[in-house]
């Protein structure tokens, strides 16, 4: 059957899952988000986004040998390309080229125009009408999920962000989060009350203080949440699809609410998303050049970086070069290059500018 569906290689899946996700800039949603504002707005209708990135990375920045401009990228094979496009279509714009509200096709997408040759080449194989994933693709997303569901529900707990104590048994924080689900139309609210049943026994009911006991139980709760979640994986015999068991499916689900509606909705955490674009948006604002006539010299070589220097940037977008840069970097060294431009933090003279 798999022969009949172009075959699965275990190891094209594994490079798939080490390349996902690398794209995603500092701040990650929220990063994503205003680096997407900022790149439109200065002319480069493709904006900005983490999965178009990672293959930005992996065709054209990453690199292979000492030389970095011949070639670049990573000089990867077509099955491995196809395998990193969770989303194997170009950005869908509208007649005037601005994103179109709602589309799924418009708020995700894989490649940016800089990088069609490569998305054709990766693509080249299926029908001229097929934008489906590889098997690949559906095996990295869905270790993905498991991931994201389960690891970020644990440390959300450790951390002392997710009450699951209080979620154990009935409760009223359990009638809060089932509101929730219900409010913002995550799931069916008796799917939800099912995954609970399925997982209950396994939520710790005290809160988390690091014994010993209490983290040989967080223990079995990882391992037996994942082992399920990857026996919900099957490829049918019959249409060729994948098929994520119901169980399996709406339980992570339910995990990933948990982050949403504690963390990720929290008004803490949307403070910190109001400074972290601020950061981005001045650095955006430093690295991007208009033209060499209207930013001296002085001003470029003063904020100069090895990473301007590769062939492969000399005639790109400026805005595009500036989120590249600010893409690269991580969370603690895009504040320690904020402090540095606006002065907050100087540093020594022998800090490079990455």
């Amino acid at each position: 059957m798999l022969k009949a569906l172009g075959g699965l290689d275990p190891e094209v899946a594994e490079a798939a899952a080490l390349a996902h996700d690398i794209g995603h800039p500092p701040f990650g949603h929220a990063g994503e988000e205003i680096l997407d504002e900022l790149v439109r707005g200065r002319g480069c209708p493709d904006g900005f986004e983490g999965n178009a990135q990672s293959f930005r990375i992996i065709t054209k920045i990453a690199f292979r040998k000492f030389d970095p401009d011949n070639p670049p990228g990573l000089d990867l094979c077509r099955a491995t390309l196809r395998a990193t496009l969770k989303y194997p279509w170009l950005r869908k714009r509208d007649s005037g080229g601005h994103p179109i509200p709602e589309n799924k096709r418009s708020q995700k997408w894989g490649a940016y125009d800089t990088e069609r040759a490569d998305f054709e080449f990766a693509m080249d194989m299926r029908p001229p009408t097929d934008e489906e994933r590889s098997l690949e693709t559906e095996i990295m997303d869905w270790a993905d999920d498991i991931t994201y569901a389960v690891h970020d529900l644990e440390d959300f707990y450790r951390a002392g962000l997710i009450p699951l104590p209080s979620l154990v048994h009935p409760t009223n924080e359990r009638e809060f989060f089932l509101s929730w689900t219900e409010l913002h139309k995550v799931i069916d609210r008796s799917a939800v009350e099912a995954a609970f049943e399925q997982i209950e026994w396994l939520l710790p009911d005290t809160p988390f203080t690091g014994d010993p006991t209490q983290l040989a139980n967080l223990a079995v709760m990882r391992n037996q949440m994942i082992e399920g979640l990857v026996d919900a994986f099957t490829i049918s015999a019959n249409s060729g699809k994948v098929e994520i068991d119901e169980r399996g499916r709406v339980l992570v689900e339910v995990l990933k609410a948990f982050t949403r509606c504690y963390v990720i909705n929290s008004p803490d955490l949307e403070s910190q998303r109001y400074g972290h674009r601020r950061i981005i948006t001045e650095l955006f604002e430093a690295f991007y050049f208009k033209s060499d006539e209207e930013d001296s010299s002085e001003r470029r070589q003063s904020l100069h970086s090895p990473f301007f220097d590769r062939e492969v940037f000399r005639s790109c977008h400026s805005a595009r070069l500036a989120a590249d840069y600010i893409a690269s970097l991580s969370e603690a060294q895009v504040l320690q290059l904020y402090g540095r431009l606006t002065g907050h933090t100087l540093g020594s003279v022998r800090d490079l500018i990455v």
